[in-house]
């Protein structure tokens, strides 16, 4: 099949791995497209402070063929700051699938690993893409190993206006710049109540050049009760950087789509859109709301969908774990549910650290995935 390179992308890649995101859907009953117009490596900025793209280059062509990226940041990890990577954006050509061209990534992957900047990673894996899940959680030479973690559920729930006041004594206002400390300290203390929560400081929603890339503060939405933030969360909007296109379906969901969207279109839950597709959306992110109130959920979740609306965003996207407990007031909206598994991974020596993680609910920033 040719010789190989795996490294470090470079800037004069770019072209080449936004075409490989494109051309490479996402497999599942719902194939989607990750495209990252007009800059691949802006995406990846958003997944933390530090950031490494792996490239697979063919040597006789120079072309690039597969890619992944590895990224860490700060996290909650038992309630305490800690250092946490991420896999992410693992894409191969079909023309090179197959032989021992993932051995060698990962064994490129355990030599970036020896910066010893993390002992732990996560990634998500589709729960229906189930060769790539074999293949990954079977232990084969030179693999680290997985650890499932339970299902995460991705709803697509349609934005749409709502006149429901909120419950109680909540009311639901806007942030800015003159609530950044609050804000930071609704996150911080619920947080750590979760594992994996991100370490947000309020430099990176302020600051102009931070890996928060088109997130403005004001896109905080703020539930007030008894004069302080009771609990926060954010829409996101990254089309200027981030793209989802749908792709296609499998066969059965072809067969059926055009009456499941009739009966969708008369219930109000979201259609299947045709392949070709771009999904409009914003994604639903930093959420921390204190003693999990799902009544002050719902409140910020009514108030970002007409924000949503507002803006012309068809969907906003949402991703929590399935022991979450805003889940199922989540699921009250109209929605589309996308599942995939949670995998922590590590090496060998490093088994110890995954086992002395306790049981508080894993948090995803879908946005930065």
């Amino acid at each position: 099949m040719g010789r190989f390179a795996i490294e470090l992308a470079k800037s004069t890649d770019d072209e080449a791995l936004r075409r490989l995101a494109a051309d490479n859907p996402m497999s599942g009953r719902i194939r989607i497209s990750l495209r990252r117009d007009p800059c691949y490596f802006h995406g990846v900025e958003t997944q933390g402070p530090f950031n490494q793209v792996g490239v697979a280059r063919e040597l006789d062509s120079g072309e690039v063929i597969g890619c992944a990226t590895r990224s860490v940041r700060t996290v909650y990890l038992n309630g305490e700051e800690g250092e946490l990577g991420y896999i992410g954006g693992l894409r191969l050509d079909p023309r090179f699938r197959g032989g021992t061209l993932l051995a060698r990534a990962y064994r490129t992957f355990r030599q970036l690993h020896e910066d010893g900047r993390t002992r732990l990673y996560v990634t998500t894996i589709v729960e229906d893409n189930h060769a790539v899940r074999e293949l990954l959680i079977s232990r084969r030479a030179g693999l680290p190993r997985y650890h499932d973690q339970g299902r995460v559920h991705t709803l697509v729930i349609r934005a749409a206006g709502t006149n429901r006041p909120p419950v109680g004594e909540v009311r639901v206002e806007r942030g800015g710049p003159a609530k950044i400390e609050e804000i930071v300290d609704c996150l911080r203390r619920n947080g750590r109540r979760r594992q994996f929560f991100p370490r947000y400081l309020a430099r990176e929603f302020t600051e102009p050049n931070s890996h928060l890339r088109n997130f403005d503060v004001r896109d905080f939405h703020l539930a007030i009760r008894g004069g302080r933030v009771a609990g926060v969360a954010a829409t996101w909007d990254q089309s200027a950087f981030k793209q989802t296109v749908l792709a296609g379906y499998c066969r059965s969901l072809t067969v059926v789509r055009p009456f499941f969207n009739l009966v969708a279109g008369l219930s109000g839950y979201p259609r299947l859109p045709a392949p070709g597709s771009l999904l409009k959306h914003c994604f639903v992110s930093f959420v921390a709301i204190d003693d999990d109130d799902p009544d002050v959920f719902r409140a910020l979740l009514d108030s970002m969908g007409n924000d949503a609306a507002a803006h012309g965003h068809g969907y906003l996207l949402i991703g929590l774990h399935e022991r979450d407990p805003f889940l199922r007031a989540a699921r009250e909206y109209p929605h589309r549910d996308y599942a995939s598994r949670l995998y922590v991974v590590c090496w060998e020596d490093d088994e110890e650290v995954w086992q002395s993680l306790d049981d508080r609910i894993p948090y995803l920033e879908l946005a930065v995935l």
